[in-house]
């Protein structure tokens, strides 16, 4: 034995590269997924993107839990306003909920996105 340490001398040198590089490649897989949104925070973002969407009444009454009230002033905005019509079109493709209905989308949000919301702000 020549009293060299485990992974000492030129014949372990590809060997020290590749441990220091696995270990540099774990690290960096820690910080990616520390530093990654939980999924709470990615429906809270979501649910404030649905929001923005929404005419100040209807938000209003969406942000009071009356998610009927909403419902209907959603419907009327989509009658009568084509601006607020393509933005709720948009909101659906991204969500790719383009077949619900304003109920369904309301509640959609109202189950999924509030609740995470809302756990963040505890």
């Amino acid at each position: 034995m020549t009293g060299k340490g485990f992974l000492k001398g030129p014949d372990w040198r590809v060997e020290r590269i590749s441990l220091v590089v696995t270990v540099g490649l774990a690290a960096a897989i820690v910080v990616l997924f520390a530093l990654a949104p939980t999924v709470e925070e990615g429906r809270a973002e979501r649910l404030d993107l649905f929001l923005a969407v929404l005419p100040d009444d209807a938000r209003a009454a969406f942000e009071g839990g009356r998610y009927d009230e909403a419902t209907a002033l959603v419907s009327e905005a989509y009658r009568t306003d084509l601006v607020f019509h393509e933005r709720w079109e948009e909101i659906k493709d991204t969500e790719l909920i383009n077949i619900f209905t304003v109920d369904e989308v309301v509640n959609y949000y109202a189950r999924y996105f509030v609740p995470a919301a809302r756990s963040l702000d505890r």
